[in-house]
């Protein structure tokens, strides 16, 4: 799908959810807006995109061009919000190694959950986290985290990387994981009051 993002088309490609467990009333779900670089794909994305259907979120993953990734990463949420399958009011922003920052910068504006996969060596202005945010850095102690400039109110996960496979199958279905459960555990849907009393 193309939108907008300032003057400029963007790309992005929506997969809906394979699940309704996250769905509303009126049948619409949390979006996951992966950011990712042009040209430069995270390799496992196909396993988060597969991770976050099957627990229930529709994911747009948006091309983030070089020098406008903050633009674009607004742009990407605001088209998310407009799909009708999507809750615009639980909107999460993904980003990993070189477009984690932007996530921070780009979360004041409809968005829910933060989820930043960031490698070593990623760094990004210190910043304070507008909505509950996830990080998740490769081993290190507590300096590594400072480095990144990520906002010190944001729940921190590290995790051990083999160097010879970096996103191996253990170590990636831990990651993934732990931002499904993150998402899961923010963004289920308030029961309608009716629900609510069928069950007192």
């Amino acid at each position: 799908m193309l939108f907008r993002s300032g003057w400029e088309k963007c790309c992005g490609r929506h997969f809906s959810a394979v699940g309704s467990g996250l769905a509303d009333d009126e049948g619409r779900r949390p979006c996951v807006v992966m950011m990712t670089r042009v040209g430069k794909e995270c390799r496992p994305l196909r396993t988060f995109v597969a991770g976050f259907t099957a627990a229930g979120c529709d994911v747009l993953v948006v091309e983030g061009r070089p020098g406008r990734e903050l633009r674009d990463a607004r742009a990407g949420v605001a088209a998310a919000r407009g799909l009708a399958s999507v809750d615009p009011g639980r909107v999460v922003l993904w980003g990993a190694g070189p477009a984690a920052p932007a996530v921070f910068a780009a979360a004041e504006r409809g968005v829910s959950l933060v989820l930043a996969l960031a490698p070593s060596g990623a760094t990004g202005r210190p910043a304070r986290a507008s909505c509950p945010a996830l990080v998740q850095v490769e081993g290190g102690g507590p300096a590594v985290f400072r480095d990144a400039g990520w906002p010190p109110e944001a729940v921190v996960r590290r995790y051990a990387v083999d160097v010879d496979d970096p996103f191996g199958v253990s170590s990636l279905a831990a990651i993934l994981r732990d931002q499904v459960d993150f998402v899961v555990s923010h963004l289920r849907p308030t029961p309608s009051p009716v629900e609510v009393l069928a069950a007192g």
